[in-house]
């Protein structure tokens, strides 16, 4: 599903700034995300993209500017109506019980009150997504960093899987393929890109810009907590945007068979 033309906004952040202890991390910053759209932000380690999806999340004071979920300001809504609304995989995720795997990703359907029978058919499809279904009886202590990282991914997709009014859902990611193989980097995105088709806004973020160019409808550039360059991947992965942006040398070429853009060190 490409992003549904001319709807309303699922997300919209306008002219949004934020300073912690005196440091502004974010500087008049404006965006919005459509249904079925894909938003990725790329820059720089300290570009202010956590801090953007953590203000967004409501983990951090807005200092100025309003952030909007489907034409409602963000803080308005009660806890729980957020949570059946909006998703959130943070960059880290710690949780040392000994749970399984399936019932950390079961704690996602807490908010819903959609009855056990098919929350664990939710909780299940969302695993076979992320190809986690086999850890479904694993202690998730014991789990590897990667196998983790997709129980968690699992955890945020089974929390607005499934949802008739998907078109007013939102899911947020933070670096969600840094600790995964190529195997699972490529399948968890593509698992995310199903989910968008459904419907689903995603606003995400991304150190692979390839990754990014292959699986976004849009890119927006930070630098220093503002924008620098926003457009389709193959305006925004340009050597011209990202030399500068990451003060590096690269080459981009076309995918052979996609004809994505695929960013190179030179």
């Amino acid at each position: 599903m490409s992003p549904v033309p001319n709807s309303p906004a699922v997300l919209h952040v306008d002219q949004l700034s934020l300073a912690v202890d005196g440091l502004l991390l974010l500087d008049n910053l404006s965006l919005s995300v459509a249904p079925g759209e894909i938003l990725s932000i790329i820059g720089p380690n300290g570009a202010g993209k956590s801090s953007l999806l953590r203000a967004i999340g409501g983990d951090l004071p807005i200092s100025r500017g309003q952030v909007q979920l489907c034409g409602q300001p963000i803080g308005a809504l009660a806890p729980l109506a957020r949570a059946r609304q909006m998703a959130i995989l943070a960059q880290r995720n710690h949780l040392e019980f000994a749970f399984t795997g399936l019932e950390v990703v079961a704690m996602s359907r807490t908010p819903h009150a959609t009855g056990a029978h098919l929350d664990e058919e939710i909780c299940h499809a969302a695993m076979a997504a992320l190809d986690v279904g086999h850890l479904a009886g694993r202690l998730y202590p014991l789990l590897s960093g990667g196998e983790q990282q997709r129980i968690h991914l699992a955890r945020v997709l089974a929390q607005i899987w499934r949802a008739e009014d998907a078109g007013q859902r939102l899911l947020l990611l933070d670096e969600p393929v840094t600790s995964l193989d190529i195997g699972h980097q490529w399948q968890c995105m593509q698992a995310v890109r199903d989910l968008a088709g459904t419907g689903v806004a995603v606003l995400m973020t991304l150190h692979d810009m390839t990754l990014a160019g292959a699986f976004s409808d849009r890119l927006i550039a930070l630098s220093g907590g503002r924008c620098c360059a926003q457009g389709t991947p193959e305006q925004v992965l340009t050597a011209a945007v990202i030399n500068p942006l990451f003060a590096t040398r690269v080459c981009v070429v076309s995918h052979p068979v996609t004809g994505k853009p695929v960013v190179i060190n030179e």
